[in-house]
C-alpha cells in the first residue's frame, strides 16, 4: 500500500493555522499523510519574512520557517502531531516542463511539479492550496486539490498602520455622504436639454412684393390733376415722397421678416443647478462654458425691430386726406424670460468660447436653482443650427473639490402642425 502525500503551497503557512496545529489525518479522511513542503515554498517564505508589506505576514513567514526547521533533521524530515511525517524538498524535481506546459519560473507551477514527482500508481497525492489559478492547472493535469476548512483560516493580517488606514477610509466614506452633490440639469432633472426653433420664414417672391406695393398704392394713392386745391409743386413733392415711402415700406417688410427669423434663432436655455447631496452647499460658484460656434447673451433684448417708415403728410385742403395704414402688421411678442441680471452674474469670452458664471450664497439639499438671468443662445443662421455640449464646473465652500461634467443640448426645428 502506497503513501499519501499532501503537498502544501505558500498560502497554507501564511493564511492558516500553524501546520503543527492542524489535524492532517482529519483532512485526509482518516489516513495518516506525509506533509510535503516543496523547495519553492521555503524560498517564498524566506522572501516574505523580509519583504511583505504587512508586518503580521512577515511574522507568519518567520514563524513558519522556524517551525519547519525545529521539526526536521539533517535529512529534512520529521514528525508532527498524530505521527504525521513532515518532509521538506531539497531540490526542484526533474520533469519535462515543456511537455507538461509548465513554467519553471512560476511558483505555482513548481509546486505542481513537486506533486507530479510524487505521483505514482501506489502513491496518492493532493495539493493543499486556496487559489483558483493553481486549481485549474491541477485539474488539467488530473491532480487532486484540497482546500482547508474556513475555521482553520486566520484573520486578515492588518497591522496597526493598515488598520488605521482602513478606519480612515471608512470615515472618509461616511464624511462623503454628508457633502452636497452639485450638478447641472434641465427642468426634467436630466443632463440633456432641448431647444425647439420656429421654422424659417421664406423670402418674399417678386409677385408677393408687387402685391404689397399695389396695396400700398391703393391706400396711399398719388395726387392726380383733379385735386385742384393743391399746387403743382405740392403734388410733385408729395408724389415723390410717396415713391420713397413705397420703397422704404417694402424694405421694412423684408427686414421685418429677417428680424423674425433672427429672433427665432435667439433661444433661452433653461439650466438648473441641483444639489442632490445630503446637506446644503455653501458659497456656490458655477461656470458654464458654451462652444465657440454659438453666441451667448444674458440679455434677451439684443435684437430690435427695424423702425417702421412713416407715410408723407397729407397736403392741406386735400378733399381726400389719407391716413397711415400698415398692410403687413407685426407685433413682436416678448420672449419667455424677462429678468434683469443680478450683480452676481457675469459673462466673458475667450478663444474657447463663452463662459457664464453665477454665484449663490447657499443651495439647499434636494433643491434646484434656475440660472438667472437665463442664458440666450444665438445662432448665425438656420444652416448653422446643430446640437452642442456644455461643460460646467461647480464649486462650493464645503466641497473638497469642484464638481464638473457635461450637458448636452439638442436643437430641433418645430414641425408644422
Amino acid at each position: 500500500m502506497g503513501n499519501m502525500y499532501l503537498v502544501i503551497d505558500t498560502t497554507v503557512p501564511l493564511h492558516y493555522k500553524s501546520i503543527d496545529q492542524i489535524d492532517w489525518s482529519d483532512i485526509s479522511g482518516g489516513k495518516i499523510p506525509t506533509i510535503y513542503v516543496p523547495l519553492v515554498v521555503i524560498e517564498e517564505l524566506d522572501k516574505q519574512k523580509d519583504q511583505h508589506k504587512l508586518r503580521k505576514m512577515r511574522e507568519r513567514a518567520r514563524k513558519a520557517l522556524a517551525l519547519i526547521y525545529e521539526n526536521t533533521d539533517e535529512n529534512l524530515s520529521g514528525r508532527l502531531r498524530n505521527n504525521v511525517q513532515l518532509v521538506v524538498e531539497s531540490k526542484d524535481p526533474e520533469i519535462d516542463w515543456d511537455d507538461l506546459n509548465l513554467d519553471k519560473n512560476k511558483p505555482d507551477h513548481r509546486v505542481i511539479a513537486s506533486a507530479l514527482s510524487l505521483a505514482s500508481d501506489s502513491n496518492q497525492v493532493a495539493v493543499v492550496q486556496r487559489d483558483y489559478g493553481i486549481k485549474l492547472t491541477l485539474r488539467r493535469l488530473k491532480l487532486q486539490s484540497i482546500e482547508l476548512p474556513t475555521e482553520l483560516q486566520l484573520e486578515d493580517a492588518l497591522d496597526e498602520s493598515d488598520r488605521e488606514i482602513k478606519e480612515l477610509r471608512l470615515e472618509n466614506e461616511r464624511l462623503k455622504s454628508q457633502f452636497p452633490k452639485l450638478c447641472l440639469e434641465s427642468g426634467e432633472k436630466s443632463n440633456r436639454g432641448l431647444i425647439v426653433v420656429d421654422p424659417e420664414l421664406p423670402s418674399y417672391s417678386t409677385t408677393e412684393q408687387e402685391e404689397i406695393l399695389e396695396r400700398l398704392r391703393e391706400k396711399y394713392p398719388l395726387i392726380k390733376m383733379e385735386n385742384i386745391r393743391s399746387t403743382g409743386k405740392q403734388r410733385k413733392d408729395y408724389n415723390d415722397d410717396l415713391y420713397t415711402f413705397y420703397e422704404e415700406h417694402l424694405n421694412w417688410i423684408v427686414k421685418t421678416r429677417d428680424f423674425k427669423n433672427k429672433r427665432s434663432l435667439l433661444m433661452p436655455l433653461g439650466l438648473w443647478v441641483a444639489n442632490t447631496g445630503s446637506c446644503p452647499a455653501q458659497d456656490v460658484d458655477v461656470e458654464v462654458r458654451f462652444p465657440n460656434f454659438v453666441s451667448v447673451s444674458l440679455d434677451e433684448n439684443t435684437l430690435s425691430l427695424p423702425p417702421k417708415p412713416k407715410p408723407p403728410k397729407c397736403i392741406p385742403l386735400d378733399p381726400n386726406p389719407t391716413f397711415a395704414y400698415d398692410p403687413v402688421s407685426f407685433d413682436p411678442s416678448p420672449l419667455k424670460y424677462s429678468i434683469n441680471s443680478p450683480p452676481e452674474a457675469s459673462i466673458y469670452e475667450d478663444e474657447r468660447g463663452t463662459c457664464v458664471t453665477m454665484h449663490w450664497d447657499s443651495i439647499k439639499h434636494d433643491y434646484c436653482h434656475l440660472i438667472l438671468p437665463v442664458p440666450h443662445v444665438q445662432f448665425e443662421s438656420y444652416e448653422s443650427l446643430k446640437g452642442f455640449q456644455l461643460k460646467y464646473w461647480i464649486s462650493a465652500a464645503n466641497l473638497p473639490s469642484a464638481s464638473e461634467g457635461t450637458f448636452d443640448v439638442e436643437v430641433k426645428i418645430k414641425q408644422p402642425e
